[in-house]
């Protein structure tokens, strides 16, 4: 999955959910190419958030207000 690009070049953004969230994991999970690690359960306000920054992040044409 972290090898594919979105449209038009865009990279597509992956997050790491698991139960804990220790140091060593979260480590781990950005070795492994992961934007963010998360611990469940997720508040669905806080998720949104990031992954609109992300995409913001992520969007090679984006421009700033």
């Amino acid at each position: 999955m972290r090898t594919l690009t979105g449209e038009q070049g865009k990279v597509v953004p992956a997050i790491a959910l698991t139960s804990t969230v220790t140091k060593d994991m979260y480590q781990h999970a950005l070795l492994a190419r992961f934007n963010l690690c998360f611990a469940k359960p997720v508040f669905i306000d806080n998720f949104v958030t990031i992954l609109g920054i992300l995409a913001i992040v992520n969007n090679p044409n984006s421009s700033s207000c």
